[in-house]
């Protein structure tokens, strides 16, 4: 009997860890973008960790100073904040500790079980999210995009501009 409890709980962790990836979150469209500071080595370093572990190239990226961030900023009316990401999804743009988390969602397992953190009220996850914010020139520096190692990695046609 506990043999049979043993090769039971390996099962379930095998096809936790091997099994089919769970839904995208809900209403994601096949393409996103995230639009990030472009000066913040940080957010260029979260770029290239997605990047790395979004094998269908769902996610691009565009800096919040560019053009295109600009544009698409304005377009869902939001004002440039280097204070947060912003992922845009088809219509809707998502701003803090939900658009990290609709990203993470987005990525394969184990990444995309980090999505059901989604639960922590934002009253909660923003203010973790916002001392990060704050806490990132700090943690890897503040330098022109083009000195950042995602805008100048071998994925830069993940980068609009």
């Amino acid at each position: 009997m506990k043999g049979a409890l043993v090769a039971l709980a390996a099962a379930v962790v095998l096809l936790g860890v091997y099994g089919p990836d769970p839904p995208a979150p809900p209403g994601a469209s096949k393409e996103q973008i995230l639009l990030i500071d472009g000066e913040c080595c940080f957010c260029n370093s979260v770029a290239q960790f997605i990047i790395e572990r979004d094998p269908w190239g769902k996610f691009k990226f565009a800096s919040q100073q560019s053009k295109t961030g600009e544009d698409l900023m304005h377009k869902h009316g939001l004002v440039t904040d280097l204070t947060t990401v912003v992922l845009v999804d088809g219509d809707n743009a998502y701003v803090k500790s939900e658009a990290i988390l609709r990203v993470l969602g987005g990525l394969p397992k184990p990444w995309s079980y980090l999505y059901m953190l989604n639960a922590i009220p934002k009253v909660v996850a923003d203010p973790v999210y916002d001392l990060v914010s704050r806490l990132r020139y700090s943690i890897a520096g503040r330098k022109s995009a083009d000195t950042c190692t995602a805008s100048s990695s071998p994925s830069r046609d993940r980068f609009l501009d």
